[in-house]
């Protein structure tokens, strides 16, 4: 039986593979995504854009509410260091 399961889901196997993979896909950019090292870089990348006033101040403040919210939003399993 388990040689019938084999050959009829050998079909599906690519597909299988391309799930697994857009799963390990999906878990980085998450983790990458909330990691609070990269969102404490992202926050001096703001800082540094406002002293070469290439943004103001007010967006400057939009960007670090973002981040602030991503960073309150971090899922305890996502960071897996």
């Amino acid at each position: 039986m388990d040689l019938l399961a084999m050959v009829v889901g050998l079909p599906l196997a690519p597909f299988k593979g391309l799930g697994a993979l857009l799963e390990i896909l999906r878990d980085q950019a998450e983790r990458e995504l909330y990691d609070p090292y990269v969102l404490r870089q992202q926050a001096e990348e703001v800082d540094e854009l406002v002293a070469s006033e290439q943004i103001t101040p007010a967006e400057a403040e939009q960007r670090q509410e973002q981040l602030l919210a991503r960073l309150r939003v971090v899922p305890d399993e996502s960071i897996q260091t």
